[in-house]
């Protein structure tokens, strides 16, 4: 993904002062470079939470695993329900939003897609834009990944980052656990409309702000429009016009949300001309136009 072309990602000094209580506790619980990587309970974070987390795109990798209740999140333009024993991944630079009011307990891992490579950690099918993100453990291994978290948490507790090549290898283990349950979307092996479509929807993200034409995609992926209208619906049930507005949308609520901009630029930025027009789209798929979006959190915080 060219980081050039999208919103910019957030990282947790810049963003967290906006919806998070700026308490001294919460800058223990994070660690001194959370930017880099942190593991927290969920069930700490929330009393330092002042109002929903919107639509957001992180410089790093997140990891979410539910011990009790369940978390509504939505990864791209997907949405998931992790109950107990299931892990949610968050992709680097991939647009995401938590559901508020959610009640759970678990745990929350952010880090550097950098201190994966730095350490020879191969990237997951599921840290990517087109992998599965949602992962579902047996008992012998839910078991085993509470272990191995608690154990994670408890030595960044009391060591923070001195020790980051020992909280590398639990990663490292809680990563390959979660690839050993990995079950790709449309299970082994994929058909040619569900590669097709996994292709479409990584240009998507890449070129979402400039391209949102169905042919030209097609013209990218070297095949007719029909055709690649008849894959996309056939794997996903819906248009790849749809894909596109979802996808323009989508992208326009995390420039709302992490950018001061007008509305009206905010459409330039994601190859709206017309603000207008750009306005009823966003109402049609929202349910209501851009500036409430904005406010919404702004109340939230008061």
């Amino acid at each position: 993904m060219s980081p050039d072309l999208l919103t910019p990602p957030y990282l947790p000094q810049t963003i967290l002062p906006r919806f998070f209580d700026s308490a001294p506790n919460l800058r223990h619980l994070l660690g001194s470079q959370p930017d880099q990587f942190f593991v927290v309970r969920v069930e700490d974070m929330y009393p330092h939470l002042r109002g929903p987390v919107p639509a957001v795109r992180s410089a790093a990798h997140t990891a979410l695993f539910i011990a009790t209740g369940e978390a509504h999140m939505a990864v791209g333009y997907d949405h998931y329900t992790a109950r107990p024993g299931e892990l949610l991944l968050v992709p680097a630079g991939q647009v995401h939003s938590y559901a508020p009011a959610d009640v759970n307990t678990g745990y929350l891992c952010h880090f550097q897609p950098d201190l994966l490579r730095r350490a020879g950690i191969p990237e997951p099918e599921f840290l990517t834009t087109w992998g599965h993100p949602h992962v579902r453990f047996g008992p012998e291994a839910e078991a085993f990944v509470q272990v191995l978290l608690h154990r994670m948490l408890a030595i960044y507790d009391q060591e923070s980052l001195a020790v980051l090549p020992l909280l590398l290898t639990y990663l490292a283990a809680l990563l390959a656990e979660a690839s050993h349950a990995y079950r790709p979307l449309a299970g082994p092996p994929l058909s040619a409309a569900a590669t097709l479509t996994q292709r479409f929807k990584t240009l998507l993200s890449q070129r979402i702000r400039h391209e949102h034409r169905v042919a030209a995609y097609a013209d990218l992926l070297h095949i007719t429009p029909n055709h690649l209208n008849k894959a996309v619906k056939a794997t996903t049930g819906k248009s790849p016009t749809t894909w596109i507005d979802e996808a323009l949308v989508l992208e326009a609520k995390a420039l709302l949300f992490q950018t001061t901009l007008p509305v009206a630029e905010v459409a330039a930025l994601v190859g709206v001309a017309d603000a207008s027009y750009f306005s009823r789209l966003f109402k049609k798929l929202e349910g209501r136009p851009p500036s409430a979006l904005r406010q919404a959190p702004a109340r939230a915080l008061d």
